[in-house]
């Protein structure tokens, strides 16, 4: 408690800055520590909706403090029955990007439903695209790449029938699970306002939406663990990646 309490004095008055934090799944047997993860941080800092975040990054006023952007990534069934009590319990918002076909697919016991999907934008949270397969858009040409960018937009808001205007990369890596130029641009002309990666560190104002940084989190690790992910990126406790 000691060493998490100085990690807590520690970050707290570091410069301004945006922390996107990445999840994918939250099983039940984990959520007493995603939940004391969340508290770890309400203690040095605010969670922003993407909207919020978004607008603080893009807006004339700097950052000012710590704050966070809490996202999930692929498509999990804890989002519904997990991760949204939990949020709304906190007052917590957060950002979903579906992967569109894992969406009700028979052959996943994990597999997020619509109605589910619904239920998170009833709730309002933020509901974005992570593609239709889930593919490397790296590995695919204009066409194939624009396609999954379209389709899975057009799913969304045919489902859920509202705008979708938020797009996260899969993998996230540029020039290597997509390509920067050319797949921004495709976002762009596509009608997406962002575009998500997993390259680590922090958002400070004047930082593009089309470039956010995020970094990968587990739900499992202690507040010490969340904690230390800010600092450098990395977990404090070794071996945990």
């Amino acid at each position: 408690m000691l060493m998490v309490r100085g990690a807590v004095r520690h970050l707290d008055g570091d410069e301004s800055r945006i922390f996107f934090l990445c999840h994918h799944q939250v099983p039940r047997r984990d959520l007493a520590a995603f939940r004391s993860g969340l508290e770890a941080l309400t203690a040095i800092g605010r969670f922003l909706s993407w909207d919020e975040a978004l607008s603080l990054i893009s807006g004339e006023r700097p950052v000012l403090g710590s704050h966070f952007c809490l996202t999930f990534d692929d498509g999990d069934r804890s989002w519904a029955e997990v991760v949204l009590p939990t949020l709304a319990d906190m007052s917590i918002p957060a950002a979903f990007f579906v992967v569109t076909s894992q969406v009700g697919d028979p052959r996943r016991a994990d597999a997020l439903s619509w109605s589910s999907c619904q239920q998170l934008a009833d709730q309002r949270m933020t509901v974005g695209s992570h593609t239709v397969s889930h593919r490397a858009l790296a590995d695919l040409d204009e066409s194939a790449a624009r396609s999954e960018l379209r389709d899975s937009k057009r799913e969304l808001e045919d489902r859920l029938g509202r705008h979708v205007a938020d797009f996260c990369a899969p993998y996230g890596l540029p020039r290597v699970a997509y390509l920067p130029d050319r797949d921004v641009a495709i976002a762009k002309e596509e009608g997406y306002r962002s575009f998500a990666t997993t390259v680590r560190g922090a958002m400070r104002h004047g930082d593009s939406p089309y470039q956010i940084r995020r970094l990968i989190m587990n739900p499992s690790w202690p507040p010490l663990a969340v904690l230390g992910r800010l600092h450098s990126g990395s977990p404090a406790v070794p071996g945990w990646s």
